[in-house]
């Protein structure tokens, strides 16, 4: 190959991985999509199993251990948080969730979670309601919520 031809394909290919390279370099910046799960400050759990987080955001646990109503708040349908969220607490696009949702509307047998347009609002409710949980960027958490790790 010639040296012009080498230079001209090796500046294509930082050209196409540039955003990669710049969003890797930036040192502190989060992955787009990354997000921490968060209750209130007063929730007594320490760890959480993946399984139960699917299913406290389906619904189909109601109650802490401790009694308290559950209150599961999910990001915009938009949110690069609430795809991944979906797709690694519950194994299904965020599209499946919104079809399994319209059905159990539908059959009268439950309705989705609160849904709030940004971090910061999922984090302000979470830190207002015992019994909440929700899903944030990692640089939202505020004083009054809880990070738990979730096992998988």
């Amino acid at each position: 190959m010639r040296p012009a031809a080498c230079r001209a394909l090796a500046g294509l290919v930082l050209i196409l991985l540039a955003p990669a390279l710049l969003g890797a370099s930036a040192g502190g910046q989060v992955p787009r999509g990354e997000y921490v799960l968060i209750v209130h400050g007063s929730n007594p759990i320490t760890t959480i199993d993946r399984r139960l987080v699917s299913d406290l955001f389906l619904k189909r646990r109601a109650v802490w251990a401790d009694g308290r109503p559950v209150v599961p708040v999910d990001q915009s349908e938009r949110s690069p948080a609430r795809e991944r969220f979906s797709e690694e607490v519950h194994g299904k696009s965020t599209m499946a969730i919104r079809s399994f949702w319209q059905q159990q509307i539908f059959s009268g047998r439950g309705t989705p979670p609160v849904q709030k347009p940004s971090d910061r609002a999922v984090a302000d409710l979470v830190a207002a309601t015992p019994g909440a949980i929700g899903y944030v960027a990692p640089e939202a958490v505020r004083a009054g919520v809880r990070v738990v790790p979730v096992s998988r």
